[in-house]
């Protein structure tokens, strides 16, 4: 995602779906019988979630202060 996300300073392209991240983080988690932490970066179940304070406020005033990709770009 770093890659996809910040083109304009790495200038290279790969050709990944970058909608199929989330769907290939769980196909491995269950071959592997491994769970997914919940605060693992991009692909954990807290990956989106916002605690209270000048974080939240930060997300509410504007989210991409924050959030460099959505959660629809990853899937």
């Amino acid at each position: 995602m770093a890659l996809k996300v910040r083109s304009d300073i790495f200038k290279v392209t790969t050709g990944i779906d970058t909608r199929e991240i989330v769907h290939t983080s769980k196909l491995v988690r269950d071959i592997c019988n491994m769970p997914v932490q919940p605060n693992k970066a991009v692909v954990g179940s807290n990956a989106f979630a916002h605690s209270s304070g000048i974080h939240q406020d930060g997300v509410l005033k504007s989210r991409s202060t924050y959030e460099i990709m959505t959660p629809q770009s990853i899937g």
